[in-house]
């Protein structure tokens, strides 16, 4: 009796394939005659989940051999009434071997998932050598046995970044030559950098504040980056070289004596490090150069791309032809 009115409801309802579209049980008033319905019908969606680098930053990108963590957001249960949240598991074989029906925790107070965006996490696990680029599975399960399952991709990239030789400045102030507010410097990558590991926690999409710094070194004076950590604590931005000496040599005598841009913007564009000179501390140190110049980049070996790939210590001469610099 109970197997033909089960089969007559899978008949009206139009379900000729083994989905579940609802969950059924026997009346406990009934002998087992009848059958009611629990209106539960589908499983808590995943309203987000990212792949992301233990470093933290740019997420969906991880590079063989690398840690990472795979964070996921669980939506409400729209069931009426709701059956309840199972678990949440993760099918990670793409990334990992074995890893398939691996079960996500609720999220901590440790990076990289502790945002309001995460409340499940997996890992930290490490990327196999093999790995490839696609997509891996998060599936929620509820307490009638309903799943959804989110298919978030992620790019696997073992290159490390490379500067090139095309970084360059560009005059926005009044004198060709001379160093003034609203000059910019450009260095250019043959990937994008993340900007988490220029400056933590930083994302990009604004302008951060920083401090461009011209020592005087006869005629070939050298410049440096820093930024405010606290009060009165400053701290090398890795635009440059972070250790030894110097940093980046200009190739000419653009300042009597040191000189500090204040309140100097860093942004970042593609593969750009972009940096707008502020406002000099000792504007009548600044010196006009006439003449063309070729600077050098000494870059950093802190710096890593999307993926975590750090990159290199590099002694980078700027493309000819040489020409006037700011």
């Amino acid at each position: 009796m109970k197997r033909a009115l089960l089969l007559l409801v899978g008949i009206v309802l139009g379900v000729g394939t083994p989905t579940t579209v609802a969950t059924f049980k026997e009346s406990a008033g009934t002998a087992g005659n009848s059958i009611v319905a629990d209106v539960d019908w589908v499983a808590p969606p995943v309203s987000a989940a990212q792949v992301i680098k233990s470093e933290g930053g740019k997420a969906g990108h991880v590079r063989p051999g690398g840690s990472y963590y795979l964070c996921a957001g669980v939506g409400p249960d729209s069931g009426n009434p709701p059956s309840g949240l199972q678990g949440v598991t993760a099918d990670l074989t793409r990334l990992t071997d074995g890893l398939v029906g691996t079960a996500l925790g609720v999220v901590g107070s440790g990076p990289p998932c502790s945002t309001s965006v995460f409340d499940h996490a997996a890992g930290p696990h490490t990327v196999k050598a093999a790995a490839v680029s696609g997509t891996v599975g998060v599936t929620t399960r509820d307490n009638d046995g309903n799943t959804r399952t989110a298919t978030p991709s992620v790019t696997v990239d073992g290159t490390a970044p490379a500067g090139t030789t095309s970084f360059y400045t560009t005059n926005a102030g009044a004198t060709v030559g001379k160093p003034e507010t609203n000059d910019f410097l450009t260095f250019t990558y043959a990937e994008p950098i993340d900007p988490h590991s220029v400056i933590t926690g930083w994302d990009g999409t604004q302008r951060s504040d920083i401090y461009a710094r011209i020592v005087q070194n006869g005629k070939d004076d050298q410049m440096d980056f820093w930024r405010q950590t606290s009060p009165g604590v400053y701290a090398r931005v890795p635009v440059t070289a972070t250790s030894g000496t110097p940093y980046m040599s200009l190739g000419g005598n653009f300042v009597g004596a040191n000189v500090v841009f204040s309140a100097s913007k860093l942004e970042v564009t593609g593969n750009d490090l972009i940096v707008r000179l502020g406002t000099p501390d000792a504007p009548g140190n600044l010196l006009t150069v006439a003449t063309n110049v070729t600077m050098t980049w000494r870059t950093s070996d802190t710096v890593f791309d999307w993926a975590g790939n750090l990159g290199s210590a590099q002694v980078l001469t700027e493309a000819a032809p040489a020409d006037k610099d700011f």
